[in-house]
């Protein structure tokens, strides 16, 4: 018999599970025994942490609540150390690897499985600490110098690996990124590669590898921006990842000089089930016979004309539309005709005033009433209404009241729709479905982290499996 059944009443215990609607309330739970405090606080706090890099101005609080989680695991009690699955440093400066921290990674977190970096100025410090262990899975850095791989060429056993270069990379067979590359080619599941200059091919002082060598089968998620395409070969794709389903092409590059290699390889593409492009991109893949099932799409100002069933396939899951002006002109109401099993929806775009973002909501809402939607996210930009900080102008309670009506009509127009998320500059609104004491349906505001768990969890395509992508320093 378990130590839960030993000190919990278990005929009880599914009424108590049943006012469990967050986090928040996981936690509650938490504090109301030590047993559930004993069971539940390490993993609900500790299996995710989040460090602040050292800077001059740093703040006092940070510090102390930092020294305050050192102190608790380096306890003799290691459940705390045993948690942590996910450690996160954030910040644009080094972080303060002292003495006590290096102890901390090397033989606490030995259970640490994922290492989300800021700044790649930290790796030579935890190299030796932190990614020789053998659990560490995957690994991500959101600005990377190339100088700083060579503390790392030997890594291996990553199934993850994300890395957005500062700079043009130039990825040949010897350069340190090459080399872990090549030590990743039998567990590497996911990649993302930003701003490379690709030139794998062998060289004279790698004459026993042979060409067929550089490809990584288990490669299923590969995010890709080759750039100066005058400099770089033209990777074989379907050779080099021969198993990729998930597939993003870059967003134009806003760095003066640098250009985008183009990928159109149809054999490559019609084994696709996810892709991330221009619609020009997504036609090709649904004209080479890929069975989409996620889409990212980029819009230009001209995509309005697209003609819907030819660019879109009906076992289309989950769609991503991103604009940079106002969708009003597009035809979301059609969606229901071309993709009718549409469980996931997110939407990017801008208004010019805050009437017009509750004109945007209503008219989401009558071109969606159709769709099985299960979860819907609306990200909005207010346009000449944001000050230098990038914050906008207008009232938050203001937003938030136009949220809470979408919320109120969606719970009866929309049936299906299980959660969604309003986003805008100055914040974040997530709401859940759910049934309240009084035997009430409807929508609840909840935190942001069970938030993301909702958009995480209904689009298909962000799995435990590979890199969180849209999670932590990489946020989408």
């Amino acid at each position: 018999m378990s130590r839960l059944q030993l000190l919990v009443d278990i005929d009880l215990l599914p009424v108590v599970l049943l006012h469990i609607r967050s986090r928040h309330d996981l936690l509650s739970l938490a504090l109301t025994c030590r047993c559930f405090k004993d069971i539940i606080i390490p993993d609900a706090l500790f299996s995710h942490i989040r460090l602040m890099s050292v800077t001059r101005t740093h703040n006092l609080s940070t510090e102390g609540t930092s020294e305050s989680f050192r102190q608790l695991i380096m306890e003799a009690d290691t459940r705390y150390a045993d948690a942590v699955r996910w450690a996160e440093i954030s910040g644009s400066t080094k972080f303060d690897v002292r003495d006590e921290w290096r102890d901390i990674f090397k033989q606490r977190m030995k259970n640490l499985h994922t290492l989300a970096l800021r700044v790649s100025n930290v790796i030579f410090d935890l190299s030796i600490y932190v990614l020789d262990q053998t659990r560490l899975r995957y690994l991500t850095v959101e600005i990377c110098e190339g100088s700083a791989l060579a503390a790392v060429q030997d890594l291996s056993n990553l199934h993850g690996l994300s890395l957005g270069f500062w700079s043009a990379y130039q990825l040949t067979p010897d350069s340190p990124l090459g080399k872990i590359l090549f030590n990743l080619r039998g567990t590497l599941k996911a990649l993302s590669l930003h701003d490379v200059v690709w030139q794998l091919h062998p060289t004279s002082s790698t004459q026993a590898r042979s060409e067929s060598e550089f490809a990584w089968p288990h490669v299923r998620e590969l995010h890709l921006r080759i750039t100066n395409p005058e400099e770089s070969l033209s990777p074989d794709l379907a050779r080099v990842f021969p198993s990729v389903r998930s597939f993003y092409l870059p967003a134009p590059s806003p760095r003066a000089g640098h250009t985008t290699h183009v990928v159109h390889d149809a054999f490559f593409v019609s084994r696709l089930e996810s892709l991330r492009g221009k619609w020009s991109d997504i036609k090709f893949a649904v004209d080479a016979g890929a069975r989409l099932r996620r889409a990212v799409v980029l819009l230009v100002d001209q995509d309005f004309t697209v003609p819907l069933e030819s660019y879109l396939v009906p076992s289309l899951e989950s769609l991503t539309l991103k604009c940079e002006r106002s969708l009003r002109q597009y035809p979301l109401g059609r969606l229901s005709v071309v993709v009718p099993g549409l469980t996931f929806l997110r939407l990017r775009f801008a208004v010019t005033s805050s009437i017009s973002l509750a004109e945007a909501l209503e008219w989401i809402l009558d071109s969606i009433s159709s769709l099985p939607l299960k979860y819907i996210r609306i990200s909005c930009n207010l346009l000449g209404a944001t000050n230098f900080e990038g914050r906008t102008n207008t009232p938050d309670a203001k937003i938030e009241g136009y949220v809470k009506s979408f919320a109120e009509t969606a719970s009866t127009s929309c049936p299906s729709l299980r959660a969604f998320c309003a986003e805008w500059s100055n914040g974040r609104l997530d709401w859940h479905r759910s049934i309240s004491e009084h035997g009430a349906v409807g929508f609840c505001h909840v935190h942001k982290e069970d938030g993301m768990a909702d958009e995480m969890w209904y689009d298909w395509g962000e799995t435990r499996d590979f890199i969180p992508w849209n999670a932590g320093v990489t946020g989408g």
